[in-house]
């Protein structure tokens, strides 16, 4: 049971921000009210380890402008925050922009909001600190957040989501922007963010120029978003279509550590879609387009009804103590000869290389979850609904990146999401941003396109090494580096062993999927080891901190085969990149340095070298 503690605990203070008495004029008063609430978990202790806030500091800052026109900050408020709330008072003349912060005792935590205050304002913000579970806490204003000086630059986005949040003690809503660094990496921008307030939120922002925006609610178990475009006077509002089985993405919100996943799986609920509205303007034509029509809300109430109808059947199942499905050996370990049966191999139409003639087409298997699919089977009836609503977007957007005479409606399009399947269609999209960077402004095609675009050239690249990476190829040679600091060198490996597994891995400590996956393999290793077949891992990352990582992790999941790591700072290593390994990837060499198989899930590696070394899958 999920309890909330909110404790008042008021303290008014007079402050003259623009030299007005205390005594002033009641129109002229503001209020800015905070108040703290601790999520208690009942069934969890407070973890000592998390951030406590419950003896923080509450600032309030003014900007104000100096003789010189300069903009300075000037405390008007500090007062501890104990278990409780606070309120500040205070005398203003002119709408005054301010910063409410939060400073913990002996903590390098800060949290703030900045917001404009009217004579006559009542602004209230809440302190939300997560002490039992692994969570940010973090500082928000509630049920309106408005920072706007130039009226020729507002936006706003509005809505009343009661209904999708009716059951929750804190449902926030968020506005964030897709931004792309230097090095390549997509992050995540929150622009503004508030607690609903009843239900109801306003968000009113500048914005210099139209820009693609992701507006998402979270409650303490689920997540509904809708894209947005945001532009100089757009009116956004936002609503929950029907109710929140409405659902279109499939995965579970991983708001959850994995130590509460199976004690909290009832109350995960799936991500959901909102449904945003302007009416005119970019967002009308990107956005309403598809998410409007007739078409596609018919089909949300498809999936609902059909999402529902699979949720029940997986419940009733579950209470009958029924297996849902056949069993997954990939995730036991367990491989038989059923596991095995039934597949082809892939078409290679390359032709082998010098010295890799003898490797045996026929005998390549499926490249990962390829194996054991029968292309006969159907998906869920809510799925295959998803992936036609998905079309029904992409479809769309599609067209516009390609199509339209503007060139920021294109630009617009490809940042909401247009199809990417396949390399060709990666290409094409290169080639758009290259033609749309000769047709914009060129400082907007610093900030929005040029890392973009690096940063997908480097993913085609991977991704042509990886179609050009198959059977029959040889392997690229290298040289990296053990957490010794010893140079290992492949061919020195493959000289020494019949059979080599070049895995890799991307660097990342307490994962039960890696731990399992090692515990499977080293198992595996230890059986054919006899006959000549040896590991040897690659732990790569864009980080070079993640050295000491992959250290700690290597030790943890008891690496003891040769392992060796692959660290550049901002991109994937040229050994990785060589191999089209971005994620998790898997090469099985011969002795001559020879592909003879590609990407195995762990099972079926087993039953590979069960056959290559004269036993059954069985024995193995």
């Amino acid at each position: 049971m999920r309890l909330i503690r909110t404790v008042e605990l008021l303290g008014v203070l007079c402050i003259s921000l623009v030299l007005t008495a205390c005594g002033g004029s009641p129109s002229n008063t503001f209020t800015i009210t905070g108040k703290y609430l601790e999520d208690e978990w009942s069934d969890y202790p407070i973890d000592d380890q998390l951030l406590d806030l419950s003896t923080a500091t509450i600032t309030v800052s003014a900007e104000t402008n100096t003789d010189s026109g300069e903009t300075t900050s000037v405390e008007i408020g500090s007062k501890p925050f104990r278990d409780g709330g606070i309120v500040f008072s205070g005398q203003i003349d002119e709408p005054t922009i301010v910063e409410i912060a939060v400073h913990s005792q002996g903590e390098h935590e800060h949290f703030a909001a900045r917001a404009r205050i009217n004579p006559g304002s009542e602004i209230e913000f809440l302190l939300v600190n997560f002490r039992r579970i692994p969570r940010p806490s973090y500082l928000t204003l509630v049920g309106k957040s408005a920072l706007v000086v130039d009226e020729s630059k507002r936006f706003s986005i509005a809505g009343d989501l009661s209904h999708f949040a009716k059951d929750a003690p804190i449902a926030n809503v968020s506005v964030d922007t897709l931004t792309w660094s230097e090095s390549g990496d997509a992050y995540w921008q929150t622009i503004a963010s508030v607690a609903l307030d009843d239900g109801r939120f306003v968000i009113e922002k500048e914005i210099d120029e139209p820009i693609f925006v992701e507006v998402s609610i979270r409650t303490h178990s689920a997540w509904a978003y809708t894209p947005a475009i945001i532009e100089p006077n757009a009116n956004i509002t936002v609503t929950a279509p029907g109710s929140s089985n409405q659902a279109i993405a499939t995965m579970p919100v991983g708001w959850f550590d994995l130590q509460l996943q199976e004690r909290t799986a009832e109350r995960q609920t799936f991500a959901t879609r909102l449904l945003a509205t302007a009416g005119t303007g970019r967002h009308a034509r990107l956005v309403e387009s598809w998410q409007q029509s007739y078409e596609y809300l018919a089909k949300l109430n498809e999936f609902a009804e059909a999402l529902q109808e699979w949720r029940t059947q997986q419940e009733r199942t579950r209470n009958l103590g029924i297996s849902s499905g056949p069993s997954d050996d990939s995730s036991s370990g367990n491989s038989s000869s059923d596991d095995s049966s039934g597949w082809s191999a892939p078409d290679i139409a390359i032709a082998p290389a010098a010295g890799c003639e003898h490797v045996d087409f026929l005998a390549v298997r499926p490249y990962g979850f390829a194996r054991g699919q029968d292309p006969t089977d159907e998906d869920p009836a809510h799925e295959r609904i998803r992936t036609e609503l998905w079309e029904l977007r992409t479809d769309t957007l599609t067209d516009i990146a390609f199509n339209s005479i503007d060139p920021l409606d294109s630009l617009l399009a490809t940042e909401i999401g247009v199809l990417m399947d396949d390399l060709a269609e990666s290409q094409k999209l290169l080639a758009l941003l290259d033609q749309l960077s000769s047709r914009l402004d060129e400082d907007l095609v610093a900030r929005r396109i040029t890392h973009r675009r690096q940063a997908l050239s480097s993913r085609i690249e991977l991704e042509e090494n990886d179609e050009k990476l198959v059977p029959g190829q040889k392997a690229p040679s290298f040289t990296l580096f053990n957490s010794d600091g010893n140079a290992v060198v492949l061919s020195d490996l493959i000289q020494e062993h019949d059979t080599l597994l070049i895995y890799f891995w991307r660097v990342r400590a307490g994962s039960p999927v890696l731990q399992q996956r090692f515990e499977k393999l080293s198992k595996i290793r230890s059986h054919y080891g006899r006959n000549g077949f040896e590991v040897v891992t690659i732990g790569n990352s864009r980080d070079p901190a993640d050295y000491e990582n992959w250290k700690i992790a290597s030790e943890e999941y008891g690496i003891d085969w040769p392992n060796l790591g692959e660290f550049v700072e901002g991109q994937i290593g040229p050994v990785a990149k060589s191999y089209g390994a971005g994620w998790t990837k898997s090469y099985l060499l011969d002795s001559e340095e020879c592909i003879v198989q590609k990407d195995l899930e762990i099972p079926t590696l087993g039953d590979v070298l069960a056959e290559r070394y004269g036993e059954s899958p069985s024995e193995n």
